[in-house]
């Protein structure tokens, strides 16, 4: 076919230009001079060899345009790939911070005393507690049985000594120790928790308010102290708590370490060393032949140091003492 006009075209296509629209006729006319004009000129074709070589090499060697189609998907899967390793760290990282604060959470809040220091804490409703030396009070981060949930008790383990100044509330205040439990709505009171074989014992004082004190094993024997000045004891091997009523003198001196003062009613030497241990901080060794089952009663309001305590204990012992790079010795007189 040559050229575009209507004598190239066969006679059915003539007849029904001649019966059609102008525009119509002029839209197929234009047609034909397009398909006219791609016969003029065919593309050039190989042969032989020449023809397969050039064939190969396209099809191992797509054209730039299909290259780039083809790369397209690889980026998209590439970008699509990127966001979901993005996406997948930033999932893990938040499920860690989760976690370490679950874990965080979990582990309890902890205010210790050492020797020779008192401590002064405010618990989280706004009770405190003043520690004695070388004591340690443990509770749960906010008093919440979870994150944001609040436990249905308020309770606290003590190892060692200390007074409480419980806030009223609804929930009951409970302090553990290791054998004991004392359970309170508001008040005051001073527990004393130390295991040892000369004070293996968790000893109650109320100051006012009421408590109930009952063992750690064995809750449905309890006492309750209703009066200021009432003691319970509970001993290493007893369930059943020990109470008994102090003069305020008494209680008083039994209380006098939170003014810095030093007491002990009636105790044995190794009670009392240990006590001077803790609240001054020194260490005391103690030589053969010094008396020890022998029970003293000693009250400092004020001043006191550990070798006034102990020159004292010697002048009524007559025993001897010197001192050395950690705290003291003590030894017979004879020595």
């Amino acid at each position: 076919m040559k050229g575009g006009t209507h004598g190239s075209m066969p006679p059915e296509v003539q007849e029904e230009l001649e019966r059609g629209a102008p525009e119509t006729r002029r839209k197929i006319e234009q047609v034909w001079h397009l398909l006219g004009r791609l016969e003029d000129d065919p593309p050039a074709v190989s042969t032989g060899d020449d023809a397969w070589v050039d064939l190969e090499q396209r099809l191992e060697a797509p054209a730039p345009a299909q290259r780039a189609r083809d790369r397209a998907p690889h980026r998209h899967r590439a970008r699509r790939s990127a966001r979901g390793r993005r996406l997948g760290l930033t999932i893990a990282g938040g499920l860690a911070l989760l976690l370490l604060g679950v874990w965080l959470w979990q582990q309890p809040a902890q205010v210790v005393a050492e020797r020779g220091d008192q401590r002064i804490v405010t618990l989280p409703d706004g009770s405190t507690a003043h520690l004695n030396s070388e004591s340690r009070l443990t509770y749960r981060r906010g008093f919440q049985a979870w994150p944001f949930i609040s436990a249905d008790r308020r309770v606290v383990m003590l190892e060692g000594e200390a007074f409480f100044d419980v806030v009223p509330g609804a929930r009951p205040f409970v302090v553990e120790t290791f054998n004991a439990r004392v359970e309170v709505l508001g008040t005051e009171f001073d527990v004393r928790a130390r295991r040892g074989p000369w004070e293996g014992e968790t000893r109650v004082i109320l100051a006012s308010g009421r408590v109930r004190v009952s063992a750690q094993h064995d809750p449905e024997y309890a006492v309750m102290l209703t009066e200021a000045g009432q003691m319970a004891r509970i001993g290493q091997t007893t369930a059943v708590p020990d109470a008994s009523s102090l003069q305020q003198a008494q209680m008083n001196r039994l209380l006098i370490w939170r003014r810095n003062g030093f007491s002990v009613v009636d105790k044995p030497l190794p009670f009392i060393l240990a006590k001077i241990e803790r609240r001054f901080a020194v260490s005391i060794d103690i030589e053969e032949g010094l008396a020890l089952t022998d029970s003293m009663t000693l009250f400092y309001p004020r001043g006191a140091t550990a070798e006034k305590i102990i020159n004292d204990i010697c002048l009524l012992r007559q025993c001897r003492y010197r001192q050395t790079s950690s705290g003291f010795t003590m030894f017979p007189a004879d020595l």
